[in-house]
């Protein structure tokens, strides 16, 4: 899902109820980058630069990648 505020990649699960997903959401001076792996993983990033922001969010949503893979 891409809006003006977040830009969210969820798994699509029947079985999970709280599926894994990397999420990216920015305000006027932050950004905030959320990780769940969908079973107890949770990680938390904040910035203020941009490129940071984007780089955690591209290494969250790889680490969700191949999670997916591992467990499918």
């Amino acid at each position: 899902m891409v809006s003006d505020k977040n830009v969210i990649i969820n798994e699509i699960s029947k079985q999970n109820p709280d599926p894994a997903s990397v999420q990216l959401e920015f305000n006027d001076v932050d950004y905030f980058i959320y990780y769940w792996d969908g079973y107890s993983l949770a990680e938390k990033s904040e910035t203020k630069d941009y490129n940071i922001a984007l780089t955690q969010f591209k290494k969250f949503a790889k680490k969700l990648a191949k999670n997916l893979r591992r467990f499918k």
